[in-house]
């Protein structure tokens, strides 16, 4: 079996993350009540936006992300 490359690792790493960033949304916007359709007409995206970042499946937009973390009254911290 071929070794993935460094390009590959990255990859599967950004795709692990993002299904980890999803899952996690997803569980916030469930336990705060809030439906899909809630998010995305409050965060001013599309209803498909809404289920690619909780599924975390497909390329979003960082618009598309923002828009879903301000649909769903989230705030997020980044630490170093």
């Amino acid at each position: 079996k071929k070794q993935p490359n460094g390009l590959e690792n990255v990859m599967n790493e950004i795709s692990k993350n993002k299904k980890i960033i999803g899952e996690n949304l997803k569980a916030i916007r469930e336990k705060k009540g809030l439906t899909i359709y809630k998010v995305a007409k409050q965060g001013n995206i599309r209803i498909e936006q809404v289920n690619s970042i909780e599924i975390g499946e497909k390329n979003y937009t960082i618009d598309a992300l923002i828009g879903y973390i301000l649909g769903a009254n989230i705030s997020i911290d980044f630490k170093e």
